[in-house]
C-alpha cells in the first residue's frame, strides 16, 4: 500500500510514498533491490539508506553536521515515492524532510559551531578551470565516450543527473566530473583531509575536472553509500585493492589553480531532538 502525502504549510511534499525495513545487504542485492537513490522522472527510489543517511539527505548536510542518537546509523528503509507533476529532482531533499517528519516525527534543531576546516580556495596565479559544456544532457552511461583504458571504481550521480566517476588508468587513480560546482567538489576533496572541506573560492557556475586522487576510492564510495554528495552510490563495480599512485590531493588541487588551507570557520550542524526508530504505517 502507498501512502498518500497531502501537501501542508505550503511545503511541496511526495504525492504519494512507502517506507519499509530493507532487508539485509546480501539479501537485497539477490533481490535485485535497488541500492542508494535514483531518480527516473518523477518516481524516487533509495534503498538500504540508514536514517542517519535519510537525514543527510533531507538537510543537504554532511556526516560531519548531523548529530544525534547512535542507532540512526543502524536503521536501514527502503524509500518509494512519486513526485507531484511538474516538481524538479531538486526538491526531492524538502519533500523527504517532510516525509521524515510526518511518518518518523522527525524534530532537529540548527546550530553553527566553530570547527577546524580546510578551506577551498583559488591560488594566487587564479584558478585554471575548464567551464563545464553549456547544452549537455545529463549522461546515461558512467562515461559518455566509452572508458576507454580506464577501468570504473565508483559512479555517483548529483542532484541535476550528471555523474562522477572514480576510476583507474594506468596505475593512477582518477577523479572525473563533466559538470560540477565548487561545492560538490569540495564534498570529494573531503574523502582525503582529516576535515570537512568548504568551498571560500566564490566561483559560480559548473566546471569540467579531471584529477588524480590518492589511492583507490574507498573513502569516496564510503561516503556515497553513506549519502555523501546528496546522491547514493549509483555503481559499485567488484572491490579493486587499494593501489597507492602517489597522488598528493593539494598537489592535485594546485594544478587546477585552487588551493586547500586549514583554518577555523562557523559550520551550521542538525542536531536531531526528536526521532521514532520505525515510521508510522504506510
Amino acid at each position: 500500500m502507498l501512502l498518500a502525502v497531502s501537501v501542508a504549510f505550503g511545503q511541496l511534499q511526495f504525492e504519494v510514498a512507502s517506507i519499509k525495513p530493507s532487508l539485509p545487504p546480501r539479501q537485497a542485492i539477490a533481490a535485485g533491490r535497488n541500492i542508494g537513490t535514483k531518480i527516473d522522472g518523477a518516481r524516487v527510489d533509495i534503498g538500504l539508506a540508514s536514517l542517519t543517511r535519510l537525514i543527510m539527505m533531507a538537510y543537504r548536510a554532511e556526516l560531519y553536521q548531523i548529530s544525534g542518537p547512535d542507532w540512526m546509523a543502524a536503521e536501514h528503509f527502503d524509500v518509494l515515492a512519486k513526485m507531484p507533476d511538474g516538481a524538479s529532482r531538486k526538491r526531492v531533499p524538502e519533500m523527504l524532510q517532510a516525509l521524515l517528519e510526518d511518518r518518523f516525527k522527525l524534530v532537529v534543531r540548527r546550530e553553527s559551531k566553530e570547527q577546524t576546516v580546510y578551506a577551498l580556495l583559488v591560488d594566487k596565479d587564479g584558478p585554471k578551470l575548464k567551464q563545464a559544456e553549456p547544452g549537455l544532457d545529463p549522461p546515461d552511461k558512467p562515461f559518455r565516450n566509452g572508458p576507454g583504458d580506464r577501468l570504473l571504481l565508483l559512479s555517483m550521480i548529483t542532484e541535476d543527473g550528471y555523474r562522477l566517476n572514480y576510476s583507474r588508468s594506468k596505475g593512477r587513480t582518477i577523479f572525473e566530473a563533466e559538470r560540477i560546482t565548487m561545492g560538490d567538489l569540495a564534498i570529494q576533496m573531503m574523502h582525503y583531509v582529516d576535515a570537512p572541506v568548504v568551498d571560500m573560492t566564490g566561483l559560480k557556475g559548473a566546471y569540467q575536472i579531471a584529477m588524480d586522487v590518492p589511492g583507490s576510492p574507498n573513502a569516496a564510495r564510503a561516503a556515497a553509500r553513506s549519502g555523501v554528495g546528496r546522491a547514493g552510490a549509483d555503481a559499485t563495480n567488484p572491490e579493486a585493492p587499494p593501489e597507492p599512485s602517489g597522488a598528493s590531493i593539494f598537489a592535485s588541487v594546485q594544478k587546477l589553480g585552487l588551493r586547500l588551507e586549514k583554518r577555523k570557520a562557523p559550520i551550521e550542524s542538525i542536531a536531531v531532538e526528536r526521532l521514532e526508530k520505525a515510521p508510522t504505517e504506510n
